[in-house]
């Protein structure tokens, strides 16, 4: 279903790939085959299973190799809809290995939550969080602090990951007025029936000053075509 846009200037003789070329294609071919098994996970224990094993390879392998934007793009957004002093501290939903935090440094304390353990451990070597939380957001937020005046996710809200169903136990975590920055894969935004949800949660005045904007989730000439919705709110004040 997905493809790579390529450039074609004049034509030339083919005359195979350099080695240079060759070395490049099996790292994007590595980085497809990750990204195809993340989103063919199906539950939790297939979450935290898969990557156990890709942890140690995420950075390099996925996100370097693919050009993996997304994490500073949610960054950006969040920064330039921050209320100086006010939008703190920081909740990074599926954190991962620490991407977003890394483009947030200087923005107040960050925590993060992630399902897996092993991504975790990557993000606390980053030292760019204040805590840690390993949890899985679809059994509850657990001892988690309820006192976010941010909240941000880039990557989690995907095929075989997070769906609606976790967006209103989110808001227990923020307090009143708190910012959410969440981005969603376009596709998984469509077909999940993420419009709905939100829907409902402004109909029931929980949250206000809803509005989405659409991202590139990859950059480079290569990139993947695929999209993310990023939908901006804040928890209404005085909701419990």
């Amino acid at each position: 279903m997905w493809g790579y846009v390529v450039s074609l200037g004049s034509m030339q003789p083919y005359r195979g790939r350099s080695s240079g070329d060759k070395q490049m294609g099996n790292k994007e071919d590595q980085a497809q085959r990750l990204l195809n098994g993340a989103y063919a996970l199906k539950n939790s224990n297939d979450n935290t299973r898969y990557y156990r094993e890709f942890a140690p390879i995420y950075d390099e392998q996925f996100a370097d190799a693919l050009g993996y934007s997304y994490p500073q793009t949610i960054a950006d957004v969040f920064v330039s809809e921050h209320a100086a002093g006010e939008d703190v501290p920081v909740l990074d939903i599926g954190c991962g290995t620490g991407l977003v935090a890394q483009y947030l440094v200087g923005s107040g304390e960050i925590d993060g939550v992630d399902l897996s353990a092993e991504m975790l451990g990557v993000a606390r070597h980053k030292c760019v969080y204040r805590d840690l939380y390993c949890l899985d957001l679809t059994e509850g937020l657990g001892e988690m602090p309820r006192n976010y005046g941010g909240v941000v996710s880039a990557g989690t809200f995907t095929h075989g990951h997070l769906g609606p169903g976790v967006l209103e136990n989110l808001l227990a975590v923020g307090r009143d007025g708190a910012l959410y920055v969440i981005g969603i894969n376009a596709e998984h935004f469509h077909n999940a029936g993420f419009e709905g949800a939100f829907s409902l949660l402004l109909r029931a005045e929980k949250i206000t000053e809803y509005r989405k904007c659409t991202a590139d989730i990859y950059r480079g000439s290569t990139a993947r075509p695929d999209q993310a919705i990023i939908a901006i709110f804040r928890k209404s004040v005085a909701l419990r």
